[in-house]
């Protein structure tokens, strides 16, 4: 999992590779965003789960419970992609307000 110290991931659009390059790209993001997906998924089930229970038994405790969850996971989900740094997707005025 990324912690804060990471560096931001850095995808620039303006890049010149070969096909092989890219490839290895695509393959480094998988290596790495599979396993992060299906953690995240897991973690979206178990959530799932307790609404599930939440709802056929109307407990309080465990709607507090979902919701604070869900409020943890849209902060890690927004927390990762602020670490995700797109470049060339616009084109821009200036070659130093690049987006």
């Amino acid at each position: 999992m990324p912690t804060p110290e990471d560096d931001p991931v850095r995808v620039d659009f303006r890049t010149k590779d070969t096909e092989w390059g890219w490839m290895r790209r695509v393959d480094k993001l998988a290596l790495v965003g599979v396993p992060a997906w299906f953690n995240l998924l897991g973690w979206i089930a178990l959530l799932s789960g307790i609404e599930y229970l939440r709802r056929q038994s109307g407990s309080a405790v465990l709607g507090y419970i979902v919701m604070f969850s869900t409020l943890l996971i849209w902060r890690y989900l927004t927390a990762l992609m602020e670490r995700v740094e797109f470049i060339g997707i616009l084109p821009a005025a200036s070659p130093k307000k690049q987006f």
